[in-house]
């Protein structure tokens, strides 16, 4: 079976052909991200016009993106792509040669599927003005903790389902890594970090010894807050999940800050076949050990 790599520059558009994003499947806020760009992603590469099924213009985790391309009329006769999960390449032996709008199904977690179209990437998930004001409020707001020369450093623990699901994204970090990470944060920025957490267990933060110190702050807004916030965040610490990734993305690594993730990912074999690290994190990003403390978190075989 032929691999077609997206790692080439967009070609020239293909008649008024579509590359179309008809079903989510599961999934919340990251996957759908990471659903849409791919979809883009492919789209270009692939000489299509990309949009996303219209059904989903009313989706309200993905009304606080200003220029998503939703569908406008209705999709003919359909070619199914299939994408695997973390793959960074298509695989239909026909992808170059269908002569109808295109199906894209799977969520494409790889930066791999949009790297060369990062512009419009941005793009699509610009906040919208409401948004942008909810992290201004927020900042204004916590003005004590948050001063002009702060150094701003996001971070987000993905919890609940991925206790018992981490095995997707690899051994689960434990607290040291975080630990860690913001050792080394404030090595190197000194007294004007401050950190800001944001989590789907915020009361289990709060509980942690290690972030009762006067340098964090909990953000402890909605889901959309809290990715808003983040976003405007220096730099970033990021634990599993496409949450935490795409704040991280479209803010900190966007601006050249540090974006540092679970080490364990890279060095230790994921059980989920479809896992490929190296395309999953951005090659510019920081792999963060335990420091030797612990070892990771053990977590089940996932299967996708």
């Amino acid at each position: 079976m032929m691999n077609l790599s997206v790692h080439h520059e967009p070609v020239t558009q293909r008649r008024n052909m579509r590359a179309i994003r008809q079903n989510f499947m599961f999934g919340r806020l990251g996957n759908k991200l990471f659903a849409i760009a791919s979809t883009i992603g492919i789209a270009r590469t692939h000489g299509l016009e990309p949009c996303i099924a219209p059904m989903y213009s009313k989706d309200k985790t993905l009304t606080i993106f200003k220029n998503i391309p939703f569908c406008a009329g209705d999709e003919e006769k359909l070619t199914v792509w299939n994408i695997p999960m973390f793959s960074g390449s298509i695989t239909p032996e026909d992808a170059s040669d269908s002569t109808t709008d295109v199906e894209v199904k799977g969520y494409g977690c790889s930066y791999t599927f949009f790297e060369d179209v990062e512009e419009e990437i941005l793009s699509a998930f610009e906040f919208t003005d409401d948004l942008k004001k909810v992290s201004k409020e927020f900042m204004d707001n916590h003005k004590d903790s948050i001063k002009e020369d702060s150094i701003k450093v996001g971070i987000h623990f993905r919890r609940t389902d991925m206790i018992s699901f981490g095995g997707l994204y690899g051994p689960f970090p434990g607290t040291d890594f975080y630990k860690h990470s913001m050792k080394i944060m404030r090595e190197k920025y000194g007294p004007s970090v401050i950190f800001l957490v944001a989590s789907d267990d915020v009361e289990w933060c709060k509980a942690q010894d290690f972030l009762q110190v006067e340098d964090v702050l909990f953000i402890d807004q909605s889901t959309v807050e809290d990715f808003a916030i983040l976003k405007e965040c220096d730099h970033m610490i990021i634990g599993h999940g496409t949450f935490a990734w795409w704040a991280a993305y479209l803010g900190a690594s966007q601006k050249g800050g540090d974006v540092m993730y679970f080490q364990e990912d890279i060095e230790k074999p994921v059980k989920n076949k479809y896992f490929e690290a190296d395309k999953f994190y951005l090659p510019k990003w920081t792999a963060v050990s335990n420091a030797g403390e612990t070892e990771a978190d053990t977590v089940q075989e996932v299967k996708v």
